[in-house]
């Protein structure tokens, strides 16, 4: 085991290992103690094939169900499944508006925070790479963009129309203070909105005028570069 640039670092039990990308549908799992094989699937899990030749076997268990509180319906958008940048077998997710984390690679999950407000709706979560207690968040009610500096402590950096299903938020997998967001077209007063970015984690946050429109965009994505 170890690193695999370009795709991310392991993380595993001593079973198996996730090598997770930078592209969600493509993911490598090193299977360590039975074949030693490497799996590849590149449409997210859907097919597997291993390129060395060899059997390959993966099973799936649910470790968490859609948690709900009683009287409080919890919605699931996007993609709010987060790996810890700094402990790989630590991961976070966000089922409506609870965030829920996991110490030992999602066999056991306990709420941790929950964002504040009405609504519970959330389509995009992302933890800091420089301060693990800083997240941004986008959520539906009020199309806001929150973020998350303390236990309990979040604010509402910006509320501009997004998409219902998509996930419009994306780090910058080469710098993670560099964050990107596309609003709808045309989402404050008529006018016209372009890729928002910000380079401190969503404090503050400025269009790229030059950027194409968007309507209803699906997913924004950060390719890994080197100069």
């Amino acid at each position: 085991s170890g690193f695999s640039p370009g795709f991310g670092a392991i993380v595993g039990t001593d079973k198996t290992a996730i090598l997770a990308p930078d592209l969600a549908e493509t993911m490598w799992k090193y299977d360590v103690d039975l074949q030693k094989n490497v799996a590849r699937t590149t449409d997210g899990g859907d097919t597997w094939s291993v390129p060395g030749g060899g059997n390959f076997t993966y099973a799936w268990a649910l470790k968490q169900s859609n948690f709900a509180r009683p009287g409080i319906a919890t919605v699931i958008r996007g993609n709010t499944l987060r790996i810890d940048p700094m402990n790989r077998e630590k991961l976070w997710v966000v089922q409506g508006k609870f965030v829920m984390a996991s110490w030992n690679l999602g066999e056991n999950w306990s709420i941790v925070d929950s964002i504040p407000g009405i609504g519970n709706e959330c389509n995009a979560f992302v933890v800091s790479a420089t301060d693990t207690n800083t997240w941004l968040a986008l959520f539906q009610a009020g199309d806001r963009i929150v973020r998350r500096t303390a236990p309990g402590v979040w604010t509402t950096v910006d509320s501009i129309p997004f998409t219902e299903y998509g996930l419009p938020l994306e780090q910058d997998v080469n710098n993670p203070d560099h964050v990107m967001f596309a609003p709808e077209t045309t989402s404050v007063a008529g006018a016209s909105q372009h890729l928002y970015e910000s380079y401190d984690f969503g404090l503050t946050w400025s269009q790229i005028p030059s950027t194409p429109l968007f309507r209803s965009s699906l997913r924004i994505m950060s390719e890994r570069f080197s100069t």
